[in-house]
């Protein structure tokens, strides 16, 4: 069929030369986890630095499983990727399904439209989110090319960007908590040193606002990341600027050189896809099977998101600085285990597969877990923006 068509175009491209596995090769299977530190070097390591931590397992207190332990969850797995990810593009293809049968479905079926876009665009959005963060850890397959070949495809359809997000998001785990290199807190400005602070909407209006905000502001800053990238202006998280103290001419390839090349890319697969889509599919079928879907998926994937460091410390402390939420056995499915948050920041080497059975062997030692996420936004309304707003230093 012609969307089956455009599904094999998103998902498929040939291996990228000088990916194989020869360099993991030559690492031996059984190295130390200490080995796979990267140190302050952070996204400027090299890519078989696993363990995206400034110090090593070692010496790291707020780490308490036994190494032996952390060697074994630490095993990757090509086929559980691609279970996972067959698994994710089945429940994509059902939401596909669900909204022709909806467009064509009458009065009923445009009652329910609204809910199956919605859902749709967060299984996508989700999959450019999830999927993607587990192949730029390089965690999601034991294949390197793997990773980086889903990561990348998988990036596509929500207009996320995995280079970026590979070289950001390395920085994010290796200085969690610190205002002036964590990447996540250098977009949220001034605030982040506000007594209280929390990593959450400062008042009541603005967390209702965040949802319309990510809604409504997504889509242009995915497309400045990538635009800007492509041009040769790195830019960080806001899409607009280069507020990450690393220079961006370092690292080989440089910093500015890869986010250049895949950003250039991946706005040509686009340049591609597009007017194949249009011709065979129309305009219509571009809209409610992958634009408006997509536009609609960053507010219920906030509703989750908002998880990760709500009302956690600002420091180096993995017990205290990172969320877990255990929630339903379809969210977990559809988001690759990344509700436990705090289990994967503490041993970022643990692929997806095995964050269920770390979270029971940390379940005593963790500081913040909640059971589900609807009593998570409730208590970031009535709690924890209350604490913030009153500069309440984090218990």
């Amino acid at each position: 069929s012609r969307l089956g068509c455009i599904i094999v175009v998103f998902v498929w491209t040939p291996p990228e030369a000088g990916m194989s596995e020869v360099t993991q090769r030559k690492k031996p299977a059984a190295a130390g986890i200490d080995e796979l530190c990267c140190g302050d070097a952070g996204m400027l390591a090299p890519e078989t630095t696993l363990d995206w931590s400034a110090r090593p397992n070692s010496e790291r207190k707020d780490r308490v499983l036994p190494t032996e332990v952390v060697t074994r969850l630490s095993a990757k797995s090509d086929w559980k990727g691609l279970r996972q990810l067959g698994i994710h593009l089945a429940i994509t293809a059902l939401g596909a399904m669900a909204t022709w049968a909806c467009l064509h479905g009458g009065v009923v079926g445009y009652l329910a439209l609204p809910a199956v876009v919605t859902w749709q665009g967060f299984v996508l959005c989700s999959l450019g989110f999830a999927g993607q963060h587990e192949c730029v850890h390089f965690t999601a397959f034991k294949s390197r090319w793997l990773n980086r070949l889903v990561g990348f495809w998988a990036s596509v359809p929500s207009f996320t960007f995995a280079e970026h997000e590979l070289l950001l998001h390395k920085d994010h785990h290796t200085f969690t908590g610190d205002p002036k290199r964590d990447t996540e807190l250098l977009e949220m400005g001034d605030q982040v040193l506000k007594p209280g602070f929390r990593k959450i909407p400062d008042s009541p209006q603005a967390y209702w606002w965040s949802f319309v905000e990510t809604v409504l502001g997504k889509p242009s800053n995915k497309m400045l990341k990538l635009i800007n990238c492509a041009r040769g202006i790195p830019v960080d998280y806001t899409g607009t600027g280069w507020n990450i103290p690393r220079d961006v001419n370092s690292g080989v390839p440089s910093i500015k050189s890869r986010l250049q090349k895949w950003g250039q890319i991946q706005l040509a697969v686009y340049a591609v896809v597009v007017p194949l889509w249009l011709r065979y599919l129309g305009v219509s079928s571009m809209i409610w099977y992958w634009l408006l879907p997509v536009f609609l998926g960053p507010a219920p994937l906030w509703y989750l998101q908002i998880a990760e460091h709500a009302d956690c410390t600002l420091d180096s402390n993995g017990l205290t600085n990172t969320r877990s939420v255990t929630s339903s056995w379809l969210i977990r499915l559809v988001y690759w285990n990344m509700n436990l948050h705090a289990e994967h920041h503490l041993y970022p080497t643990f692929p997806f597969h095995a964050l269920p059975e770390a979270h029971e062997l940390l379940r005593g030692h963790l500081k913040k877990v909640h059971a589900d996420y609807p009593q998570l936004n409730k208590d970031v309304l009535q709690q924890f923006i209350p604490a913030q707003m009153a500069g309440l230093p984090v218990a």
